[in-house]
């Protein structure tokens, strides 16, 4: 679930001299950010990036850890290797049950993917900030970097997704936790647009306004794009389904594979 801090950034704005707009109060960032986007901000539609986040928590004389969590930071210690373990678990188990926020009734159009990828983003980023954070000498380094390199790994994975749908896309649509976003006219997607074996999938489940309504097995790529023409909708999530196995399938056209 989306960590909320609108409310936080629209308190610090209101608690400066003059309470500037969100028109005068973007042009306090360097580079500057737009009334809509400070709009963006406050509603929690979307995150600062790390720069805004450091610039916005100095405007308030606060730390960007109490700026993110509302509360002032408080250093961790692990005593033993086992309790950093089971600490990197519970980490990797909060960014897994982001998925489940995808699960909701929007509109899978390019701007709505790329704001997806941003937040999923800003999640992982904090969750580097939060270990980055530890000062503990307990800490195996060897198990620290293992956490940093894989998060990073993600974070540069999905940076590159956003440059590639902004900047040249390959496909008309993409997939992200399994679920299908067009990023093209459904009209005008073909046959030929679809570059994975869908076959290989376990099917798929069909859900409108967030609620299952249609299972299909024995998928393959001329059934997957009827119901991309026939069913995608704006209230309408088309989820390719896997197995509980953690089957792995070489698919291009996937965000998060």
């Amino acid at each position: 679930m989306k960590r909320k801090i609108g409310y936080k950034i629209k308190e610090i704005r209101m608690s400066l001299p003059d309470k500037p707009s969100m028109e005068e109060f973007g042009k306090l960032f360097d580079p500057p950010a737009s009334k809509g986007v400070v709009s963006n901000w406050e509603n929690d539609y979307n995150y600062p990036n790390e720069s805004r986040l450091k610039q916005i928590a100095k405007l308030g004389n606060i730390s960007v850890y109490e700026l993110l969590y509302g509360y002032k930071e408080e250093l961790m210690s692990f005593d033993t290797g086992e309790e950093f373990d089971n600490y990197r678990k519970k980490i990797i188990d909060q960014i897994n049950n982001n998925k489940n926020s995808v699960e909701k009734s929007f509109l899978n159009n390019k701007t709505t993917l790329i704001n997806m990828i941003k937040n999923e983003i800003a999640s992982i980023e904090l969750e580097l900030e939060k270990i980055d954070n530890n000062n503990s000498n307990s800490i195996y380094p060897e198990n620290k970097d293992i956490i940093y390199y894989q998060l990073e790994e993600l974070i540069d994975k999905l940076e590159l997704k956003i440059k590639e749908i902004e900047n040249n896309p390959k496909y008309k649509f993409y997939i992200f936790y399994n679920i299908i976003y067009l990023i093209a006219e459904k009209e005008d997607i073909e046959l030929s647009d679809i570059k994975f074996q869908s076959d290989l999938y376990d099917g798929l489940t069909i859900y409108v306004n967030n609620k299952e309504t249609n299972v299909v097995k024995n998928l393959n790529n001329e059934i997957l794009l009827h119901y991309i023409k026939d069913y995608h909708d704006w209230n309408t999530n088309i989820k390719l389904n896997k197995d509980k196995y953690y089957k792995v399938i070489d698919n291009p056209q996937d965000i998060l594979n």
